[in-house]
């Protein structure tokens, strides 16, 4: 496993922006919006969506996460998929802004231990994070029932979200 170098994140950022997951300012400053190449299919929890830019097509597997009081205002967005130039498969998590940036992110899956994500960016309302997959976590993330996403607010409070797993390894495979 591997964190993602700052350019490289970029291509990650572009489908992320692509798949509704960016503010649509960020969408105005690039100049395009891409347009989806097909119908999304859904596994589980996950929602599988392309988009084309161009001759390239991007596509991952989105899971947007609201509290549930309030079910229609997503606070956390993750994408897994091969986001990268050289198609390594990758997981994307969007925050808001407002959390504790010195303080980083991290998941973990099911009841292991909690592996850190540096934010790689922080901009239009929100943070994001991302880490390539190696076979072993992509392999962990398959047997899972639950990746839980952890953060500290703006006030130090510690916060964990989770994400279902659900339908994750059908999803991974349509990815191929």
């Amino acid at each position: 496993m591997r964190f993602l170098p700052q350019p490289t994140i970029v291509a990650a950022l572009l489908s992320l922006a692509a798949a509704g997951l960016a503010t649509p300012a960020a969408a105005q400053q690039r100049g395009q919006a891409p347009a989806p190449a097909a119908a999304p299919q859904t596994f589980g929890s996950w929602e599988r969506g392309c988009e084309r830019a161009g001759r390239t097509e991007l596509c991952s597997l989105r899971q947007f996460v609201a509290p549930k009081e309030n079910p229609r205002q997503p606070i956390m967005a993750v994408a897994i998929g091969r986001l990268t130039p050289d198609r390594k498969m990758t997981l994307v998590i969007k925050l808001p802004a407002q959390i504790d940036r010195n303080a980083g992110i991290g998941f973990r899956i099911d009841d292991t231990a909690v592996t850190p994500i540096p934010i790689q960016n922080c901009d239009g309302g929100a943070c994001t994070a991302a880490i390539t997959l190696d076979e072993e976590l992509l392999k962990r993330l398959r047997a899972g029932s639950q990746l839980v996403v952890a953060f500290r607010a703006p006030q130090g409070a510690a916060a964990a979200l989770p994400v279902s797993l659900q339908g994750l390894t059908r999803g991974l495979a349509s990815l191929r």
